[in-house]
């Protein structure tokens, strides 16, 4: 078995084509993650990262919460990534009140008050199918981000990083893997990849 990981999107660059065929693998589990990014516009237009754990993980990330299911006929029939990025699709919508709970009191960790989730439309999607040598499982992962302002991120204790959304600042995330010398966690990285910070802050009244 081919112990590798695979990431693609639908909009913009893939690291693989969406429509290539699935490697031949038995998927078991499933992460539906509800990903908010918080924001600020007003004096400047940023973003916002924490680090949850400064003491032993030590990374930059964005708020996350969701939902994972063990379901291996969740993909069956699946022969691309294109099919399996709908079978994702297909577990949200099925599973969407749990989906939405799950990532409601996940998200507390880092928010005082969660905002109605359901309110808040997604921005981006990315995918990623992961093999882990510790469960000896393959689990197929869809990533939603959604805008969140920054005045929501109110809760003790957060160690936060803030990144300008200019596009020197970006390359500049990206080149390093860095913000004020910590690492930026997948979820940073890949939405700083797709593009859409620099849209959003150009487009942004």
């Amino acid at each position: 078995m081919t112990e590798k990981e695979y990431s693609w999107n639908l909009i913009g660059e893939s690291e693989i084509d969406p429509h290539n065929d699935l490697p031949d693998i038995s998927i078991q589990r499933f992460a539906l993650s509800h990903i908010l990014i918080p924001f600020r516009d007003y004096p400047y237009r940023s973003i916002t990262m924490i680090n949850l754990h400064p003491d032993t993980w030590n990374a930059l990330m964005l708020p996350y919460g969701g939902l994972r299911i063990d379901n291996p006929m969740a993909a069956s029939g699946v022969k691309t990534f294109m099919d399996l990025s709908h079978s994702l699709h297909d577990l949200i919508t099925d599973n969407l009140n749990d989906y939405l709970e799950g990532a409601r009191r996940e998200l507390s960790a880092y928010y005082s008050e969660v905002a109605d989730l359901s309110e808040i439309p997604p921005l981006y999607r990315n995918y990623s199918l992961k093999f882990s040598k510790s469960a000896n499982q393959w689990t197929a992962y869809v990533f939603t981000y959604h805008a969140a302002p920054i005045s929501l991120l109110t809760a003790a204790g957060l160690q936060r990083a803030e990144l300008r959304m200019k596009p020197a600042s970006i390359r500049q995330a990206l080149q390093e893997k860095r913000v004020e010398q910590t690492k930026l966690e997948e979820n940073v990285v890949a939405i700083l990849k797709s593009g859409i910070v620099e849209f959003w802050a150009s487009s942004v009244a």
